[in-house]
C-alpha cells in the first residue's frame, strides 16, 4: 500500500513503528515480510513512509529475482532508505534469531543496493516481541529481543486518531467486501433486464441522452449523501438507506455507461466525495458482472485515500466477476506496481497535459 499524504504520524523508535505497521497496511500482518520506503525531509533529518508492500514469508532459498517485484515497487515510489520487516511464527531468544533469517536479510540487502537504495534496518517481529537483525550491541538488542508494545503506543494512538484501523488479519479485511448470497444476488436479474431494456427503449425515442442524464444526477446525488445507519454486514460504517430492487438495478445499469462511471470516478480521483457507503450497497448486492463497477470505483476510491490493501482485493474481485475490466486492470497494476497516490496526477490534469 501506499500511505494518504495528509496522514502524519509521528514514531520515535523501532517499537513504535512495529507498533504502527498494522494501521498502514489496514490489518496486522502474520507470516509476512513488509518493506517500509522512506524519504528523507528537507534537512535530512526527519523520514517520511512513502510506501508499504507486503507479501507472504518467503520459504528459505528465495532468490533476489522472487522479490524483483517488491523491489521495483518501491523504486517507481523514488524511495532511497528501506526498513524491512518480518513477521515470523516464533523465534529463538537464545540470540540465533539474526543467524536463522540471515539469508533473507542479504537477499533483500544485496537487491536494494542494486537498485540504489540503503536498508536502514531489518526487524523480526512475532506475537510479543521484535529483534534488529543488523544490530550486534547486547546492550541495545539483547538477544532475547525487546518486549512488543501492541496497541499500547503513542503512534498506534495517533493512527487512531486519525481513522485508521488495522483488522486482525487479511480476511477481515477483504468481508468488508462480502454481502448477500448468490440467491439474492441471482433474485435481481429481472430488475436487471428490466433495466436495460428501460435504456434501450429510450434510445430507440431518442430520448437516451436525457435519461442517462437524469440516472447520472441520481448516481452523484446518492455517492455524497451517506448518513449513519448501518447496512447489514457493515456494522459501524457509514450507509446509505436501502435501495430498493428496482432503484439498485438502474444504478447498476447507469454505472455501465462509461459516461456516468467515469462523472463518478473523475469526483473520486478529485477527492470531491467519498462514495463508500454507497458503493458498498451495490457491491454487497449486487450479481456479476454488475457489481464490478462499483468494485472499481471503490477499490480506486481506497486507493487514492492510502489503502492498497484493500484495493487490491477490490481490484481482484472486480477481474473476477468482469475478466476484461480494464479499469480493474489499471487498478492492479498501480497497487502491485507501487505508485504513490500522492504524488501520481489526478485523472483530470493527467488529460489536461
Amino acid at each position: 500500500m501506499t500511505t494518504d499524504p495528509k496522514t502524519r504520524i509521528r514514531v520515535c523508535d523501532p517499537a513504535e513503528l512495529i507498533d504502527t505497521v498494522p494501521y498502514l497496511l489496514g490489518f496486522h500482518p502474520d507470516r509476512s515480510l513488509a518493506l517500509l520506503g522512506f524519504s528523507a525531509g528537507s534537512d535530512g533529518s526527519h523520514r517520511q513512509i512513502e510506501v508499504a508492500v507486503r507479501v507472504d514469508l518467503p520459504d528459505p532459498g528465495v532468490t533476489s529475482d522472487e522479490l524483483a517485484q517488491l523491489v521495483e515497487a518501491l523504486q517507481r515510489s523514488q524511495v532511497g532508505l528501506v526498513i524491512a520487516m518480518i513477521y515470523a511464527p516464533q523465534a529463538a531468544g537464545d540470540g540465533s534469531a539474526a543467524q536463522e533469517w540471515q539469508w533473507l536479510t542479504s537477499v533483500l540487502t544485496t537487491a536494494l543496493t542494486a537498485a540504489d537504495m540503503a536498508m536502514m534496518d531489518v526487524l523480526l517481529v512475532t506475537a510479543d516481541r521484535w529483534w534488529s537483525l543488523l544490530c550486534d550491541d547486547p546492550g541495545c538488542c539483547p538477544p532475547t529481543g525487546r518486549e512488543r508494545a501492541i496497541g499500547s503506543s503513542a503512534a498506534a494512538a495517533e493512527a487512531v486518531l486519525a481513522g485508521l484501523v488495522a483488522a486482525r488479519g487479511r480476511d477481515e479485511v477483504e468481508s468488508q467486501l462480502d454481502g448477500v448470497g448468490c440467491g439474492e444476488r441471482a433474485a435481481l436479474e429481472p430488475y436487471l433486464a428490466e433495466a436495460e431494456n428501460r435504456l434501450t427503449k429510450a434510445a430507440t425515442t431518442n430520448g437516451f441522452s436525457r435519461l442517462i442524464r437524469r440516472d447520472a444526477e441520481q448516481v452523484m446525488r446518492l455517492a455524497r449523501c451517506g448518513r449513519a445507519d448501518d447496512l447489514p454486514g457493515g456494522s459501524g460504517q457509514v450507509a446509505i438507506r436501502r435501495l430498493s430492487n428496482g432503484q439498485l438495478a438502474r444504478h447498476a445499469i447507469a454505472l455501465g455507461e462509461l459516461t456516468v462511471r467515469d462523472e463518478l470516478w473523475l469526483a473520486i480521483d478529485e477527492r470531491a466525495l467519498d462514495p463508500s457507503p454507497y458503493l458498498l450497497q451495490l457491491i454487497r448486492r449486487l450479481p456479476a458482472p454488475y457489481d464490478a463497477a462499483p468494485l472499481f470505483l471503490f477499490g480506486w476510491q481506497q486507493w487514492r485515500a492510502g489503502n492498497g490493501t484493500l484495493a487490491g482485493m477490490a481490484a481482484e474481485r472486480a477481474l473476477a466477476s468482469d475478466p476484461a475490466y480494464s479499469g480493474a486492470h489499471l487498478l492492479l497494476a498501480a497497487v502491485r506496481n507501487g505508485l504513490n497516490p500522492g504524488s501520481t496526477p489526478t485523472l483530470r490534469q493527467a488529460r489536461a497535459g
